[in-house]
């Protein structure tokens, strides 16, 4: 681009048709800069669209780490029994077992979130 540049200049600015030579070789170096400003915020969003994804896989893996393949859902007569159990044994509930659980998996899936946010602000 530089050589098409350096031709277009070659010429007396002042003769009138090399004066739109100059102008040519004037709006191609802008274009060219501005060509290159898009590159590198193309670049960044690239960077970023695949950070996102990363955080994105590490919360799918997340809900993938407990499959009805290995831990069987129970039905609701077990459910009912466990509760009995639990609840003969020392007044815990199924419910709050449950949402023990249940508040452990949403913290980490939103300290995922927010490192994948902290990440993004700096």
């Amino acid at each position: 681009m530089t050589d098409l540049i350096e031709r277009l200049r070659w010429y007396p600015k002042e003769i009138g048709e090399n004066r739109l030579m100059h102008e040519a070789a004037d709006e191609i170096e802008r274009l060219d800069a501005s060509r290159d400003r898009w590159i590198a915020q193309l670049k960044v969003l690239i960077a970023e669209k695949q950070r996102l994804e990363a955080t994105l896989q590490r919360i799918e893996n997340w809900c993938k780490a407990y499959p009805r393949a290995v831990f069987i859902e129970p039905t609701k007569e077990q459910w009912a029994e466990a509760n009995r159990v639990l609840d003969e044994a020392g007044g815990c509930s199924l419910t709050a077992i449950s949402g023990s659980n249940m508040r452990h998996v949403v913290e980490g899936i939103q300290k995922i979130i927010t490192e994948a946010l902290d990440k993004e602000q700096t």
